[in-house]
């Protein structure tokens, strides 16, 4: 690993939607009351996915004669129904697992910051996005060499920064009139986590071609395709490590 480490804390993605953990549990429950999240009516499956989340979240209500915990801090909530996954029973896991499900749906309907797979190679706008894609944009201006490129540990399980930095290679150049160029072949996108392997994409330099009122504009920038990681030659490896799991991970079994 690098000796250059940059490690964000849970309030890194405010910016792009997601909730602090003082008020997760109050977003989870208006999107349940509510069955609208960012204006959007929920599918009924989300709305079934909230329904027994916050069934799971009552019947925690027994144990504050018992053990000092917040039923408003989805952490302590997390850690008791845990807990009692010990006993072995199947009611147990079922209730975790809905609890799984209701945090990874509140992050995605919360977040401005989505990104379309199935159009990789279209530049993709989004609202909020601007801070995330800087701060790529200034790793890659500083950092451009293999050896110093700094590993990122965050304790968010959102996919901002994955998308962010998605939406910065599938574009135009930075500075267009300058063309200033990624510094790197492709990246490795390394997770270190056992079910995953690492990621690889060439960058590719290409013109993107736009119909404006003044006729066809032009533009140089990059777009990304999966690749062998064998076929970089000079990659940017991106250490990120997900302290607290991510949405994109595969579920273990309990």
């Amino acid at each position: 690993m690098t000796d250059n480490v940059i490690i964000l804390g849970a309030g890194a993605s405010v910016d792009a939607g997601v909730p602090l953990l003082g008020n997760f549990v109050e977003k989870m429950l208006e999107y349940g009351l509510k069955g609208r999240a960012r204006g959007k009516v929920l599918s009924s499956y989300d709305k079934k996915i909230f329904d027994e989340a916050m069934k799971v979240r009552n019947e925690l209500d027994g144990y504050h004669g018992r053990a000092a915990f917040d039923d408003r801090n989805i952490e302590d909530i997390l850690s008791i129904l845990a807990f009692n996954l010990m006993t072995g029973k199947k009611e147990e896991r079922n209730k975790l697992e809905w609890m799984t499900k209701a945090i990874a749906r509140t992050i995605e309907l919360s977040t401005t910051l989505t990104f379309d797979n199935q159009r990789i190679n279209e530049i993709q706008k989004v609202e909020g996005a601007d801070v995330y894609i800087n701060f790529w944009y200034n790793l890659f201006k500083k950092f451009t060499n293999q050896e110093n490129f700094p590993a990122i540990i965050t304790s968010n399980y959102d996919l901002v920064l994955e998308r962010s930095l998605f939406q910065l290679l599938i574009n135009t150049y930075y500075k267009p009139y300058n063309e200033e160029r990624f510094p790197f072949d492709g990246i490795l996108l390394k997770y270190y986590y056992d079910p995953l392997h690492s990621f690889s994409y060439k960058v590719n330099h290409i013109t993107y071609t736009h119909h404006t009122d003044n006729g066809v504009e032009r533009l140089g920038g990059t777009n990304i395709a999966a690749c062998n990681e064998k076929e970089l030659k000079r990659s940017a490896n991106i250490e990120l490590l997900k302290l607290h799991g991510s949405i994109n991970f595969p579920k273990r079994a309990f």
